[in-house]
């Protein structure tokens, strides 16, 4: 079996009649612009994969860098075009460059399913649990709709900042306090500070909401050359946790995480650190110390991961502004969906999902 082709697509944001959740505008930023790939081969057998993060800037990309590299090349050899796309950018080995690599990496896994007729956690080990738990992530102003659908905790964003001194730290711990209120006291509460943070303001959240029992707080410092930072708080700020690594991208930066004491929890994003090949790296980076990895983001990829580790307990559903339990990615058919608090991944071949092309439009460059 060869790769005869590389189709790519991105969203066409006039034909989304709903938005939901936390989907990406056409003003978004690119890290969370959604783009598309379907990967042909000779023998009939194809794989897709949506993948937030990139959008046309990943397309030309990967038109310009990866096409030369997978066609004509043996689809199962997942490693070595992994390495051979990375090699292709010894430059620009950053966010972009990892959003693309994702992308195909995650239609790559998708085509293998498909051409054994397994489903993807079956080939990374197989099911290590029946269904996944959730947290749900979901803004303040609407959590509460979603305090009865029995997940296992909430995760809501903050723009408290530093510069906003004890009134943004006052508005913080009052919807901390009605997060705790909303779900119970055996819920997990979170908060994610979009990497806005310093040490000092962490640390004084930290004190100031420990009393709700707040499980961790989530990117606090901006990504990179914050090991020694991140160690340093994560001292300082015990019981409470610290998870880090939504923009951290390769497993090398997570290397120095977890080997320097530097997280509690890591998460990184399976479409934007690398794909399932880099995510399995982590994984086996994170497991001799036992620390979690818990994935950033809800997707049906994370999900695939979860389902075949037993060090990833349960995921995110990311529904932001939302205020019901539904789909939240248009370009995916067959998104998995919370049900009671868990999802439950089907048995179909690959990841299980198809394109759904009424919301697409594709790529100019591609064949």
């Amino acid at each position: 079996m060869v790769i005869t082709g590389v189709d790519l697509w991105t969203i066409d944001y006039d034909s989304i009649t709903k938005e939901v959740g936390s989907n990406p505008t056409e003003k978004s930023r690119p890290q969370n612009e959604t783009f598309c790939v379907e990967i042909r081969t000779d023998t009939g057998e194809r794989g897709v994969a949506v993948n937030r993060g990139g959008g046309e800037s990943a397309c030309k990309l990967i038109d310009d860098y990866f096409r030369p590299i997978l066609e004509g090349s043996d689809p199962a050899r997942i490693e070595h075009l992994w390495q051979e796309m990375y090699d292709a950018l010894p430059t620009a080995r950053g966010g972009l460059s990892y959003m693309a690599l994702s992308g195909i990496d995650l239609s790559l896994w998708d085509l293998k399913g498909r051409a054994t007729d397994r489903p993807v956690y079956d080939l990374l080990g197989g099911a290590v649990r029946e269904e996944l738990p959730c947290y749900v992530t979901v803004f303040p102003n609407v959590m509460e709709s979603l305090s009865d659908e029995e997940f296992l905790g909430v995760k809501i964003p903050t723009k408290a900042l530093p510069e906003d001194g004890l009134r943004g730290l006052d508005e913080l711990e009052t919807k901390v306090a009605r997060a705790r209120e909303f779900f119970g006291e055996t819920a997990d509460i979170m908060i994610d500070c979009f990497m806005d943070w310093n040490k000092e303001y962490t640390v004084r959240a930290a004190d100031r909401l420990q009393k709700y029992d707040l499980k961790w707080i989530e990117d606090p410092l901006p990504a990179g050359h914050t090991v020694q930072q991140y160690r340093d708080i994560r001292n300082e700020v015990k019981p409470v946790q610290l998870a880090v690594g939504n923009v951290e991208y390769g497993h090398r930066s997570f290397h120095q995480l977890v080997n320097q004491g530097a997280a509690d929890i890591i998460q990184p994003d399976i479409q934007w650190a690398g794909g399932m090949t880099e995510m399995n790296r982590v994984g086996h980076i994170a497991k001799p110390m036992g620390i979690p990895v818990i994935p950033h983001r809800s997707n049906i990829y994370s999900c695939h991961y979860a389902l075949a580790r037993h060090d990833t307990p349960y995921v995110e559903y990311m529904l932001g502004r939302g205020t019901e339990v539904q789909p939240v990615r248009p370009a995916a058919d067959g998104e998995l969906v919370p049900s009671d608090g868990t999802i439950t991944v089907p048995t179909k071949p690959g990841f299980g999902i198809e394109l759904n092309k009424s919301v697409l439009n594709r790529f100019v460059g591609s064949e």
